[in-house]
């Protein structure tokens, strides 16, 4: 009922029909999701209806996609169309940007181009997102004859779905104008430090220096943007059974078109070994393939492994790139973790068993004791003590 007595267009900055449309897409996919995974544990809901949200979410977003003046942002027909959604200042004349908060220096500055541009921040992407990541030929890495192998950076990343290159650092790579990478810095501490060799760089600009000074950044941040209501709905539909082809054409082979990959063709889906979740069907699999490619470092990923229910991810722990001791070899008293086959693993010697997540209690978190005692009516989460 609110939704429908809201503006279409309330002025910028300002909340209208369709940024309702979009949080109520989000919710209602998670809670489809949350309630179709989690059935039959203790966070499911007994008598559960997943389906009548997985409507609401697909529902709310085809009305963004048909009465909605946005687009995605594919203006050049170059990778900068993706890559430059999240190192601009102002936001405001581009067509994918819903709702989104400018920064201005000595008011509400940021410290985001420190670590997009300056410094690894001490983390780094997976290699199982890395490995996510399609060939040229729109084949998965375990099976297309494009694929390089991982002996090094730069044959990993070559004949790559672009987004890779367009999120992570390589060496070569430009971080600004005075800081080129020549050597991936996972022998360095603290912040300095990229802590399984694939260096974060999304939402640089490496023609520029964003980062005046510490807590001196306005690179605006997005909210909602365009891209995520057409992977809500896709994902809403394959959830339902009812995605088409043509449901496919209007979400995601929009977002492949912007960084030039092959069309995602239901009939033709190749197999892939190494599938996130084998036990769903290929389309489940690739819709949250795109999802997690899309959104990569964005924040959306721990949300969706939770809703998934997809902890079996975390049996393992995290791997980083193959590390070469002979490109650090001038490094005095330096030897990262590495398991079997030579791979980085930064959590080995604190999770050297996965990272120890408890799927009977760690999709809550636990209520406070202080909020125990002040109301004794509520009731503490599954397996968290209750004093």
């Amino acid at each position: 009922m609110a939704i429908s007595l809201m503006k279409d267009d309330s002025g910028e900055f300002r909340l209208n029909r369709f940024i309702a449309l979009a949080f109520k897409s989000r919710v209602a996919l998670y809670e489809g999701s949350w309630e179709k995974y989690h059935e039959g544990t203790s966070f499911g809901i007994p008598g559960a209806d997943y389906n009548k949200y997985f409507s609401i979410a697909a529902n709310a977003a085809k009305t963004i996609m048909d009465e909605g003046p946005y687009g995605i942002n594919n203006t050049t027909g170059t990778i900068n169309d993706y890559a430059n959604l999240f190192n601009q200042e102002d936001l405001s004349t581009n067509p994918e940007i819903m709702f989104w908060k400018k920064y201005q220096l000595g008011f509400n500055a940021t410290n985001a181009q420190r670590y997009a541009g300056f410094i690894p921040g001490d983390t780094g992407a997976s290699k199982a997102f890395i490995d996510s990541h399609l060939s040229i030929d729109g084949q998965p890495i375990a099976l297309s004859p494009l694929y390089q192998g991982d002996d090094s950076l730069q044959y990993e990343f070559m004949n790559r779905d672009p987004r890779l290159n367009a999120n992570i650092y390589k060496i070569g790579d430009a971080i600004n104008p005075t800081n080129i990478i020549t050597r991936i810095p996972i022998d360095r501490g603290g912040e300095d430090r990229s802590t399984t060799g694939y260096f974060i760089g999304k939402g640089s600009k490496h023609d520029m220096v964003l980062q005046q000074m510490d807590f001196g950044s306005t690179t605006a941040f997005i909210y909602f943007r365009f891209a995520e209501i057409l992977l809500n709905y896709a994902e809403a539909k394959a959830e339902l059974g009812s995605l088409s082809q043509g449901d496919v054409d209007e979400s995601i082979n929009l977002l492949r078109a912007r960084v030039g990959m092959p069309d995602l063709t239901i009939a033709t889906i190749i197999n892939d070994p190494n599938w996130d979740f084998p036990s769903l069907s290929p389309i489940i699999n690739e819709v949250r393939r795109e999802r997690r490619v899309e959104f990569g470092v964005e924040g959306h990923r721990q949300s969706d492994i939770f809703r998934w229910r997809a902890h079996d991810l975390f049996k393992i722990s995290p791997k980083g790139f193959k590390y070469n001791i002979a490109d650090y070899a001038d490094v005095s008293n330096f030897s990262p973790f590495v398991d079997a086959n030579g791979y980085l693993e930064p959590y080995q010697d604190s999770h050297p068993n996965g990272l120890g997540f408890d799927p009977d209690r760690d999709y809550l978190l636990p209520i406070p004791l202080d909020q125990l005692t002040i109301n004794p009516n509520l009731d503490q989460n599954p397996e968290w003590p209750s004093n």
